[in-house]
């Protein structure tokens, strides 16, 4: 029995002992941490969108804050609002700031939106030069129609560039063919007088034609006067009285007074 009794007194210390240093083994901020591990909720952050923000202060804050951060799509939103006077008062020194913001980081629509500002004049003094820039920037990443023209009537009149025609009939050319009534009325110019390329009146023709069917009234007195004269098309002087009513242009009208008193 004593033997007995000795074994179960050693059995049942050494399991406590056994317990014990299990419990020992596993520091107490350790066991805090898990718990707080277990217990803790993820919070995400809040994500706003300034487009349903109502008061327009606060709508102007909202896109203010993201564009001072980076936000390429809240730096647009920004200059728009000052160029056109939305949530804030029209402000085009600060619009172009955000613009040549945008337009620094390559974004073609405010290297665009700055030529055209120094262009007309919106809301600055004209600058030709700076237009020319900026219109060429563009050009180089992409095809626009109405920027081609522009650009080519800078080369056509030397305007803060050296004159060079070839170069304006490439562009008037490249949106005559996009279907720009005005291109298709400088291509049929620079034709007639052979500016930039060898005269040729056939050709003047056909893009005078083009233009005029389009309602251009430079492109129907010119048809009045290739008619008057017979260049590029056969001598006929009621298809040029009629091409000459329909410009109603000053110099057309001079002209069919002159074919009326020839009889």
């Amino acid at each position: 029995m004593r033997i007995l009794f000795f074994v179960f007194i050693c059995i049942f210390f050494t399991a406590c002992s056994f317990t014990n240093i299990k419990e020992k083994q596993i520091p107490k901020v350790e066991k805090q941490k898990v718990i707080k591990k277990a217990t803790k909720k993820v919070i995400k952050p809040k994500i706003i969108d300034c487009k349903s923000v109502t008061l327009q202060s606060e709508k102007f804050e909202c896109y203010m804050e993201k564009a001072l951060k980076g936000d390429m799509k809240a730096s647009k939103k920004i200059a728009s609002f000052y160029e056109n006077g939305i949530n804030v008062p029209k402000n085009t020194q600060k619009a172009i700031f955000w613009y040549e913001k945008l337009a620094s980081n390559a974004d073609l629509q405010a290297i665009k939106k700055l030529g055209l500002i120094y262009h007309n004049g919106l809301g600055v003094q004209k600058d030709y030069q700076k237009s020319f820039e900026y219109f060429n920037r563009f050009l180089e990443k992409n095809s626009d129609i109405i920027i081609q023209r522009e650009v080519a009537y800078f080369y056509k009149r030397g305007i803060s560039v050296k004159q060079d025609y070839l170069k304006a009939h490439e562009l008037y050319t490249k949106s005559a063919k996009e279907g720009d009534v005005f291109s298709m009325s400088e291509l049929g110019y620079l034709y007639a007088k052979g500016y930039g390329v060898k005269q040729d009146y056939e050709e003047a023709f056909k893009w005078f034609e083009k233009a005029a069917s389009l309602q251009s009234t430079y492109s129907k007195s010119w048809l009045g006067f290739l008619y008057e004269k017979g260049l590029g098309i056969e001598k006929d002087l009621e298809k040029a009285k009629y091409w000459y009513e329909q410009a109603n242009t000053k110099y057309s009208k001079k002209r069919l007074k002159i074919l009326s008193n020839k009889g």
